[in-house]
């Protein structure tokens, strides 16, 4: 008598004709894990089943980015609330200055530009453009 693979119940009560391996129960249980993919996950490297086909972390790891971007959200939002006049003085300048490709930083004159930086926010055209390190420089100030 044959008995099935997983669970080493006899196999006497399923087909007869087909040549099987595993009961009903086993073999729903041994496709569906056979579907899903193992993936590596991003944040922590850790092999895992995922549960979706488009899912790039695993369990713990999404709980975590999860709250990372509850909090973020909320400092946005605090942002837009207490500094409503340097968010729409950041957008107004973001939409009108662009920054050319070769432009020098207005401060060093040696590496490119890449930021831009506003002396102040109640001028929000009046923007310097600066490279990453003077910027740093500019707010250190």
């Amino acid at each position: 008598m044959k008995l099935c693979k997983d669970c080493q119940k006899p196999l006497s009560k399923y087909a007869k004709y087909e040549p099987i391996e595993r009961c009903r129960n086993c073999a729903n249980k041994y496709s569906y894990s056979k579907r899903l993919p193992t993936i590596k996950c991003k944040h922590c490297g850790k092999d895992e089943k995922v549960t979706s086909f488009n899912q790039l972390y695993c369990k713990a790891c999404m709980q975590d980015i999860e709250v990372l971007r509850k909090r973020k959200k909320e400092m946005n939002r605090t942002i837009l609330e207490n500094k409503p006049h340097e968010v729409r003085a950041r957008i107004k300048a973001y939409n009108n200055i662009k920054i050319i490709k070769g432009t020098l930083c207005e401060s060093c004159n040696e590496k490119e530009a890449t930021q831009r930086h506003h002396p102040d926010y109640l001028k929000p055209l009046e923007v310097e453009l600066l490279c990453f390190k003077c910027h740093r420089l500019k707010h250190k100030r």
